[in-house]
């Protein structure tokens, strides 16, 4: 960013613009060679504009920057606070991310309080990726031309809130109309194109952070229309033709990241689907389909990839000394491991030891000598945690438990 303070028609129609920048600092030498002050503070700081006002070129260390009519934008110098930092998610309440590679759609019929701001690459199609930024309240509807085949996708994020689509397939004259409520917590596309698509929504709940993905195929000239608001239970009203539906859940804290995905499940035309989560073990989901008035309740079973276990060995004890393993059943990497053991009086816990794995490969063991332990009867405890990344990420737990004398 720099500051203008004068501005020059040229007689061959083009415009300079003269502006100071703070990378180029008055030095002392200045004062004493007249030429290298001319240099520094009117050669390179002159904004030159071409007579067509398509280009502009200004010099930046050893190179010079330039650029088109998109990516040159001017405020007054009373709009800048005294201080310049830049806002948070708080200040801008809201704001949506969308991008098309190669151009192959672009952003349109925006709401009257909401302002593009377009990334910053002259190259860019005007329209193809961007930032819509409103305040808070406002509902982001707008539309999405497609101007040849290719795909976009977009991401709105509020406080507590964020909703998208990914990959969604567009071309040439296909128009699609996308609405997203960070207050009531939902997000509707409608489109002119069958085709494949993806919803992902995600909600902060007191220090879990939900989120919810739903793949279906929708219908030209359909909707699907998504409420995750609550972050608890997901409803789908889906506007088209029968379709199948794949959903997949995760829960994350501060202890890990469960999910749930399911196997493709056929929607009846027009119906509706509410999704409800086991959000404690997250292994499965209540599925309820409502169509013309008739309702039908299933259970949906984890169907997730990952073949990945822990499995802890029963603890021993000799005396003071204890002894736990854990092997990991067809390990994966990157992932990592805890280990908790805890030492039982009754119900009060007279010892604890936790240890953690970056490498946890095929198993560990721990061996641990219990201070002041008195003689009696206990119980040990033992719980495994691995955590897994990457396409099979989990947090993988079991437990353990042994009464000794």
């Amino acid at each position: 960013m720099v500051t203008g303070y004068d501005v020059e028609d040229r007689p061959d129609g083009s415009v300079w613009v003269y502006v100071y920048d703070n990378n180029v600092p008055f030095v002392a030498s200045e004062d004493l060679n007249s030429n290298d002050h001319h240099y520094r503070e009117i050669d390179r700081g002159i904004i030159r504009i071409d007579a067509a006002k398509s280009r502009w070129e200004f010099p930046m260390g050893s190179s010079t920057w330039s650029g088109g009519g998109g990516d040159f934008f001017t405020v007054p110098l009373s709009l800048i606070p005294d201080d310049p930092s830049l806002p948070g998610l708080n200040a801008l309440q809201s704001i949506t991310i969308f991008g098309a590679p190669s151009g192959a759609a672009t952003i349109s019929e925006l709401p009257d309080d909401a302002q593009f701001v377009p990334v910053q690459d002259s190259a860019a199609i005007p329209g193809s990726a961007g930032f819509l930024v409103a305040p808070a309240g406002t509902t982001m509807s707008h539309q999405v031309r497609g101007t040849s085949t290719g795909r976009y996708s977009q991401v709105t994020t509020a406080k507590g809130f964020v909703a998208g689509v990914r990959d969604v397939a567009t071309a040439a004259g296909v128009t699609d109309t996308l609405t997203s409520d960070p207050g009531d917590g939902t997000i509707t596309f409608a489109g002119t194109k069958d085709r494949r698509l993806q919803l992902d929504l995600a909600s902060d709940q007191r220090g879990h952070q939900r989120s919810a993905s739903l793949l279906l195929r929708t219908f030209n000239g359909g909707a699907e229309a998504v409420d995750f608001g609550k972050g608890a239970t997901l409803v789908l009203r889906h506007d088209g033709l029968a379709t199948t539906l794949r959903l997949q859940f995760t829960d994350s804290d501060r202890r890990g990241i469960d999910r749930i995905t399911s196997a493709p499940v056929r929607i009846p035309q027009g119906a509706t689907v509410r999704a409800t989560p086991t959000w404690r073990s997250l292994d499965s989901v209540r599925l309820v389909v409502v169509d013309n008035g008739k309702r039908t309740t299933r259970v949906l079973r984890d169907r997730s990839r990952t073949s990945t276990r822990v499995v802890l060995a029963k603890p021993e004890a000799t005396g003071k000394r204890v002894k736990v393993s854990f092997r990991v059943v067809r390990p994966v990497v990157p992932s990592s491991a805890g280990l908790v053991v805890r030492v039982f009086k009754g119900q009060r816990v007279v010892a604890r030891k936790a240890v953690a794995y970056a490498k946890p490969r095929k198993g560990k063991t721990l061996r641990w000598k219990v201070p002041r332990l008195r003689k009696g009867q206990h119980r040990i405890v033992a719980r495994a945690t691995l955590i897994t990344s990457g396409a099979q990420a989990a947090t993988l737990h079991d437990t353990a438990r042994v009464t000794v004398r």
